[in-house]
């Protein structure tokens, strides 16, 4: 229903441009409207093109800052954690290391 009200619609505005007597005159009539109309046009999707590129700069930037503070303390947590695995691996190796030691002196004074 809607194609075909479309397309009356537009039938009818191209009988209106195509008229034989009066339609140079309504087409010259159009496109001083258009015409007109065009730099203002122009000139506002060029300040729109410019205002959403300078957004999407500010937001580029935002993101760079944002990923370096992620990357700095995942850097920090991984040393972090590094830290804390290499002082365990190092407890447990004293602890081995006593363990050992008692265990030969052990056997030592079982030699005796």
């Amino acid at each position: 229903m809607k194609k075909t009200l479309f397309c009356i619609g537009l039938g009818a505005g191209v009988m209106y441009l195509m008229d034989p007597e009066l339609g140079e005159i309504r087409r010259s009539m159009l496109r001083d409207k258009l015409s007109g109309r065009l730099p203002k046009t122009t000139d506002a999707v060029a300040a729109k093109a410019d205002a959403v590129h300078a957004k999407v700069e500010d937001m580029a930037a935002h993101i760079d800052e944002k990923a370096a503070e992620v990357i700095t303390t995942a850097g920090e947590h991984a040393d972090d954690t590094l830290s804390g695995a290499i002082s365990d691996a190092d407890d447990k190796l004293s602890d081995a290391a006593d363990d050992l030691a008692d265990t030969a002196d052990d056997a030592v004074d079982k030699l005796k």
